[in-house]
């Protein structure tokens, strides 16, 4: 409890410190004041980062309202607020979203559940309180590091059941003591990927910037369909490829470029962009498409894709456009990713590492075409979630 109480102490200073550099966030947090909370009790409160951390949750939540329960969902990382606040459309009855409170106001003041879930990291103390308060999980766990440190070994001690991400992770919790506490292991994002490939050409059709997609598609025979999903800034090199230019320009190649975060500074490329919604597709430019919550579906129209974030900070979803059926290359940094052993082990010469960004057009090239798309087995999953209902249910 003294780490804890120090963490809230030093996390309250840092924010104060930083005062001047947070006012986006302070704005982004305020909308929660049109937020209203769902009546009655909830019976669980789901602490997400952003979309990823969502996908691993969205099982879990969906099966409670499917049972007529009522959920919170808190979420860090202002790129989910889009898919989330699709997905709670219609739901204001038993769901409420709500935006992290880290610096407009009071967590304890927003959480009534009286279970409490978080997903894989972002353990800031005052969510640890709440952990300690209630009967909590921690789902998706992983254990990257052969010694975590004291803060982490401080906030695995704070849940009362761990649903490790893999096999690996579940030995290395248990050898910190908390083989008790342990369920699983489970990638709920796997269902969560599954579902949605089952209906993704419907999805695709029913959204008018995808369909401009399609349209190009049936349109036009390109030698080469390669995607560049969850694409940063920083890989900008990729564009610069002369002959990837060359290509595009002949109409040989189609690009379509989805980054990761949109910004109007993106410096995207030397060469011209179309975005979609702005007239009709045609080939001869790399196609820019900035809708966000489509990218799996997407994966499923293209023969090779490219992971970004690999040369960043970590590499984002592999899973996806694995099970979406594409082959695909990414940068070096996998340390962050729980998806990584699972698709090396699967994908074989359909995935590769690429080390240097100029050389990722020619490794697109390189790799097989398409496959069919991969759906995972339940494994018993729809079991675990039962069993994590009546857990709820007995506190």
């Amino acid at each position: 409890m003294p780490l804890l109480f120090l963490g809230t102490f030093t996390s309250s200073l840092i924010r104060l410190l930083l005062g001047p550099f947070l006012k986006r966030r302070r704005i982004f947090e305020e909308k929660n004041n049109g937020v209203f909370p769902v009546p009655g009790n909830p019976l669980l409160c789901v602490h997400v980062a952003s979309v990823g951390e969502w996908e691993q949750a969205r099982p879990l939540v969906t099966h409670l309202l499917e049972r007529g329960e009522s959920v919170e969902i808190l979420y860090t990382s202002p790129s989910a607020e889009k898919i989330l606040t699709a997905f709670a459309e219609g739901k204001g009855n038993c769901l409420s979203c709500l935006r992290l409170p880290l610096v407009s106001g009071n967590i304890q003041s927003v959480i009534r559940a009286r279970n409490f879930a978080m997903v894989r990291y972002d353990f800031f103390p005052e969510l640890l309180v709440e952990a300690r308060k209630r009967y909590s999980f921690l789902l998706w766990a992983s254990v990257k590091k052969k010694r975590p440190g004291p803060w982490a070994k401080m906030a695995y001690g704070c849940f009362d059941v761990i649903v490790p991400a893999r096999q690996e992770d579940a030995k290395a919790f248990e050898s910190l003591g908390h083989g008790h506490k342990l369920m699983g292991p489970a990638d709920f994002r796997e269902k969560s990927i599954g579902d949605r490939l089952n209906r993704a050409h419907e999805t695709l059709e029913g959204d008018a910037y995808a369909r401009a997609i399609l349209n190009l598609l049936d349109s036009h025979t390109f030698r080469h369909k390669f995607i560049l999903g969850n694409y940063h800034p920083e890989e900008k090199a990729i564009l610069k490829n002369k002959l990837l230019q060359k290509e595009v320009a002949q109409g040989q190649t189609l690009i379509l470029l989805v980054p990761h975060f949109v910004e109007k500074d993106l410096c995207l490329a030397t060469m011209p962009l179309q975005h979609v919604g702005h007239g009709e597709l045609a080939p001869g430019k790399i196609v820019l498409f900035d809708r966000e919550g489509l990218l799996l579906e997407l994966y499923t129209l293209f023969d090779g894709a490219f992971v970004g974030g690999g040369h960043t900070r970590g590499v984002h979803s592999l899973l996806e456009p694995y099970r979406a059926g594409a082959s695909l290359c990414h940068g070096p940094r996998t340390h962050r990713s729980t998806e990584y052993d699972t698709v090396v082990k699967e994908a074989g010469k359909r995935r590769q590492t690429v080390e240097k960004l100029e050389d990722v057009y020619s490794v697109l090239k390189s790799l097989p075409g398409r496959s069919n798309t991969v759906v995972a087995q339940d494994n018993g999953l729809e079991k675990m979630l039962g069993e994590m209902y009546l857990k709820m249910m007995n506190t």
